[in-house]
């Protein structure tokens, strides 16, 4: 069985590339250029998996991982950054159900999408 995945980066091109990749693993992909947009998704089709990088326009990663944790507390989250810091993962030590995997480290990142999206062979 395969999930759903949604794809949160403020760069076409990447978002583009991340959809190709994941075309055979995941059922649907949905792409969104921010967190705001983000949300809309979430509230209008079943996640099984969100992609994410922190720094977006609009809405930070963690602030849309916060805000929708707090009513999808298990959603799984993957951020997908370059701009890991010490401070963005004190504010995650709280919460559970996340990776963050730093570009570009395709490898793991299809590792944990095919994780968190329950991708069967």
């Amino acid at each position: 069985m395969k999930g759903n995945l949604l794809i949160v980066d403020d760069e076409p091109m990447l978002t583009d590339s991340l959809k190709f990749i994941f075309r055979h693993t995941c059922e649907n992909i949905f792409i969104a250029g921010n967190g705001l947009d983000a949300i809309a998704i979430i509230d209008q089709h079943k996640v099984h998996c969100v992609l994410t990088d922190f720094q977006m326009p609009s809405m930070s990663g963690l602030e849309l991982f916060k805000t929708v944790r707090k009513s999808h507390d298990s959603l799984p989250f993957i951020f997908f950054t370059g701009h890991e810091s010490e401070s963005i993962l004190h504010d995650l030590k709280e919460f559970r159900n996340f990776e963050v995997i730093a570009k570009p480290s395709l490898d793991k990142l299809q590792e944990q999408v095919k994780r968190f999206t329950g991708h069967t062979y």
